[in-house]
């Protein structure tokens, strides 16, 4: 890497509960920091993932106060900008742009969720790439082109229209409008049309372009980047002013309250394998190529197919005999197993744990 990264900063965000992988993903080490498939916590594989792209010491992690502990085991020595509270992702990409303007007024800001798999990273890097270039003319999101009807994931449709000023062997498109999660009969209109994509939740950004754009739509919002940014340039920043910043900020992610009134808004096709693994169901499609089964720490199948075999650092051994079609993850204190196909309703455990006040199993 060299001078065309310069003003590159790449922001990781790790503050998902992940509560459709319990019980391996809890409050102390969530989704993020779980190793799911013996290649080290999906925070490590991110980070790993960005730095052919961004300098080490420009890439860095919003997160939750208390996952700071965790950061440091999954990533030692990285840079994490801890929350009091979660203001979903609005609050953090905030935070974010204060981070990058108190270091470089002239910063482009690539927003990544930690906990996502991505296939041909050599492919994700130069398309990674080619969004940084675009970003200085546009906000630019990622767009999966979608593989089947899927309702839970945000939609972007793209534009008829060819992008100006888009340099030469970037494939950018004009975004025409963002959907969230629609019904199964609109996604499936999404899908057959052609010109929808899947909103992968990655975006680069022109920071300071961006911070006005926010603040045109909520004054407020501008006010918190730039006291972020004004507080990280003085050695000021406090948990005490993160609270009082991010309190009074609406609950919800930067795709409604600010992408969606983006002037400039671009999409590049994520020509690459991606997954946001939101399930175990999920983590099993992403298995090893050719193996029948995913198979996780000290865990063994035998005799069967289609399982998610899981035993967690400190768990006793696992084996599963002559069974198809489970999914089965051991911890110290405690045992999940559910049919193949219902990993949505994982998360509904969690539920009823909390209602029972069974608070160490959180």
């Amino acid at each position: 890497m060299g001078p065309d990264n310069r003003g590159f900063f790449a922001a990781i965000l790790a503050g998902g509960a992940g509560t459709r992988f319990w019980p391996a993903s809890r409050r102390a080490t969530p989704k993020p920091f779980l190793d799911l498939f013996g290649r080290g916590p999906l925070v490590a594989l991110t980070r790993a993932r960005v730095a052919p792209v961004v300098e080490n010491d420009s890439i860095f992690f919003v997160l939750g106060e208390s996952l700071k502990p965790a950061l440091e085991k999954a990533c030692p020595g990285a840079v994490g900008i801890g929350e009091p509270i979660a203001r979903n992702t609005l609050g953090a990409v905030l935070i974010a742009l204060g981070h990058v303007l108190a270091h470089d007024p002239a910063g482009r800001l690539a927003i990544l969720p930690a906990d996502h798999v991505i296939g041909n990273e050599v492919r994700f890097q130069q398309t990674l790439r080619d969004a940084f270039v675009l970003a200085e003319r546009y906000v630019v999101t990622l767009g999966v082109r979608p593989s089947y009807a899927e309702t839970g994931y945000g939609y972007i449709k793209s534009d008829e229209r060819s992008l100006d000023h888009c340099p030469a062997g970037i494939n950018g498109l004009p975004v025409a409008e963002f959907t969230e999660k629609p019904d199964l009969a609109r996604a499936e209109q999404f899908v057959a049309g052609g010109s929808h994509f899947w909103n992968a939740g990655i975006f680069v950004l022109p920071a300071a372009r961006f911070t006005e754009i926010a603040r045109g739509v909520d004054p407020y919002f501008g006010e918190v980047v730039d006291r972020t940014a004004k507080a990280t340039r003085e050695g000021a920043l406090s948990q005490a002013l993160l609270q009082e910043l991010l309190e009074p900020l609406p609950n919800t992610n930067i795709d409604k309250a600010v992408m969606e009134h983006c002037p400039e808004l671009a999409v590049i096709p994520a020509d690459f394998p991606w997954s946001d693994v939101g399930t175990w169901d999920a983590a099993f499609d992403e298995r090893e190529r050719g193996a029948e089964n995913l198979v996780v720490g000290d865990s063994r199948v035998l005799g069967g197919t289609g399982n998610v075999a899981v035993s967690m650092n400190g768990a006793p051994a696992l084996v599963l005999q002559n069974v198809d079609d489970l999914i089965v993850v051991v911890t110290e204190d405690a045992v999940l197993v559910t049919r193949k196909g219902t990993g949505q309703e994982v998360g509904k455990v969690v539920d009823v744990l909390r209602k029972a006040g069974r608070d160490e199993l959180m």
